[in-house]
């Protein structure tokens, strides 16, 4: 009998803490705080550990940003990791692997990738760079194409959003 008391004891307080946790910090609060500027569409699947967001950019290049969960590792500021894609027109593309705090952004990988190759029948060539090896005037362009693709105001909204599912999803 005692141990049935402690069970729906325990459960109660399981749910409250949830119904907490969603009163606290709705998914629609967060919607309506979308910055009128944020140039992306969200998908975001409740039971993914990521975020899609899509977009074109003024360069009418296709723009898709995976944002994952948070890493929340004790005495470390709070990341994110993001797989920012950019595709041209002509079917080039290139990727960024990158870390994002709350108001700042680390490249972590470049990689480009184009359709067609050096041989018929190839579908891409791809090239990867890893950003610690690159030649600093490199390094600066590529931060610097990037933050006219993801500005800074968005990976604020980004870092927000997925503390936010993060909580959510708890």
């Amino acid at each position: 009998m005692a141990l049935a008391w402690c069970v729906r004891r325990f459960l109660g307080v399981i749910d409250s803490k949830i119904l907490s946790a969603l009163k606290s910090d709705d998914l629609h609060y967060i919607k309506e705080t979308i910055p009128e500027s944020f140039p992306f569409n969200i998908e975001d699947d409740p039971r993914a550990q990521f975020v899609r967001f899509t977009g074109e950019n003024v360069r009418e290049e296709h723009v898709q940003v995976l944002a994952f969960m948070p890493s929340l590792v004790a005495d470390e500021p709070i990341s994110i990791k993001l797989i920012v894609t950019v595709t041209k027109k002509s079917g080039l593309c290139l990727e960024f692997s990158c870390t994002a705090f709350a108001d700042s952004i680390n490249i972590d990988i470049v990689s480009v990738n184009h359709p067609g190759g050096f041989f018929e029948g190839t579908l891409k060539n791809d090239w990867h760079f890893n950003c610690r090896d690159m030649d600093n005037d490199l390094k600066k362009m590529f931060y610097e194409y990037l933050e006219t693709v993801v500005e800074a105001s968005t990976t604020n909204f980004l870092h927000k959003y997925m503390m936010s599912k993060l909580k959510r999803e708890y």
